[in-house]
């Protein structure tokens, strides 16, 4: 478990470098841990957008 871990932060961190560099990733996720990573968030119930929020940087 620990290594799933590690993968998962060094995964999460090569995306944040990634997006810093200028480029767009789009995630799918359950965790709100995850999605509050994200500048951008867009939350979906049922197929329809609920909220959408802009994090400042």
């Amino acid at each position: 478990m620990i290594r799933l871990r590690n993968i998962q932060r060094r995964y999460v961190s090569h995306e944040v470098e990634t997006n810093d560099e200028g480029a767009t990733i789009a995630r799918v996720t359950h965790s709100p841990g995850h999605a509050d990573i994200a500048t951008r968030r867009i939350d979906m119930l049922h197929g329809r957008i609920v909220a959408s929020a802009i994090r400042a940087i």
